[in-house]
């Protein structure tokens, strides 16, 4: 924001800021560099109102634009659950449990594999899927093997298409804590695709 912020006004260019995390942005005056930006871009109106409240920006120099789902892309008719299912490996008796996402620590998938080995250890018949990559992706995998659930844990990698994965599950969560979403876009996806959604209060 620095860098393209000065090089916008010493190249006289609009400067375009866009702010989609929601934790808060130092108010210190020195920190004056979304107060030079032209326009400020938000996906949630709590990000916004904090920014006006906490960084000194004006209403009309501030937007929110809510992320939604492609709810033509995330659609239930458009995959065939058997044939998904056969994909991943599931079994008519599996209940799949999921979770789509960058594999960063605010995302929390470490709480989906903590959460994975105490519902299965009471109902045997379940499956975990964690779709994504990231930069915990080799602590991730170290902790379910760690915890032996190498056999009912699927690490899926990085997936073009997170809706066949969706397709195939019974029960999707997000594990995400502290107030890092601003928006998630998993949730409204999962839920157009009929699951049942477990998340955090985020």
């Amino acid at each position: 924001t620095w860098l393209g912020g000065v090089a916008a006004k010493l190249g006289r260019a609009k400067f375009i800021r866009t702010r989609h995390l929601s934790h808060p942005i130092n108010s210190s005056r020195l920190n004056f560099i979304n107060e030079w930006a032209d326009h400020i871009i938000t996906t949630g109106d709590t990000v916004r109102n904090n920014m006006i409240q906490d960084n000194r920006i004006l209403p009309e120099r501030i937007s929110s634009i809510p992320t939604m789902p492609d709810h033509k892309k995330f659609r239930q008719g458009n995959y065939n659950r058997a044939q998904e299912r056969e994909r991943f490996d599931l079994g008519s008796n599996h209940v799949a449990v999921g979770i789509v996402g960058v594999l960063r620590r605010l995302k929390r998938q470490d709480l989906f594999i903590e959460m994975a080995g105490a519902v299965h250890a009471a109902h045997p018949e379940t499956r975990f899927f964690i779709a994504g990559d990231g930069p915990q992706a080799d602590t991730l995998k170290k902790l379910v093997t760690q915890k032996k659930l190498n056999n009912i844990v699927v690490f899926t990698g990085h997936l073009e298409d997170p809706a066949g994965l969706m397709a195939a599950l019974d029960i999707y969560t997000q594990t995400s804590s502290g107030n890092m979403e601003t928006t998630t876009q998993t949730v409204p996806q999962a839920l157009l695709m009929g699951l049942p959604v477990v998340a955090t209060d985020v």
